[in-house]
């Protein structure tokens, strides 16, 4: 073998183990489901192993009034959060709704393709941020509660 053709293999390897190393590494990364660069409590277990209920379907559902009580798995980007602001020692508020979080399919969905999740310790969750959730369904409120979740 000549030596240009060997300058030519030996930089062909080269470039073929920087790429297998590099497609390892962000394969690990994707499948590690962290995000280095946020740190955030979580008071919640990872999503449970529940059926899955398509987002579409249960927002349509629950806004139908036919939402079936159970427990699903769902997935979904954070697009809003709602807090109820503490009531001053000793004044008269009104009775807010729970904190909670809205998912949809897209950030900038409109407000009736929004699932309300009520939920604690919104600090937890990101707006745009993708999410594997387990979720509750009252029976008699037909309320949605959160029972745990994971990131996308």
């Amino acid at each position: 073998m000549t030596k240009p053709i060997q300058v030519i293999v030996w930089i062909i390897i080269f470039l073929a183990t920087a790429a297998t190393a590099y497609f390892l590494t962000v394969d690990n990364n994707a499948n590690n489901n962290t995000n280095t660069n946020v740190s955030v409590d979580t008071t919640y277990p990872p999503a449970g192993d529940h059926s899955y209920y398509l987002l579409n379907f249960l927002i349509v559902d629950s806004q139908d009034g036919i939402a079936v009580a159970g427990q699903y798995n769902t997935d979904g980007l954070v697009v809003d959060k709602t807090y109820c602001p503490p009531c001053p020692e000793g004044a008269f508020c009104i009775p807010c709704p729970p904190d909670a979080i809205f998912v949809a399919e897209q950030v900038e969905a409109e407000t009736d393709k929004q699932l309300r999740i009520q939920a604690d310790n919104l600090d937890q969750f990101m707006i745009g941020q993708h999410y594997t959730f387990s979720l509750s369904v009252d029976e008699e409120t037909e309320e949605v509660s959160l029972l745990s979740y994971s990131i996308f």
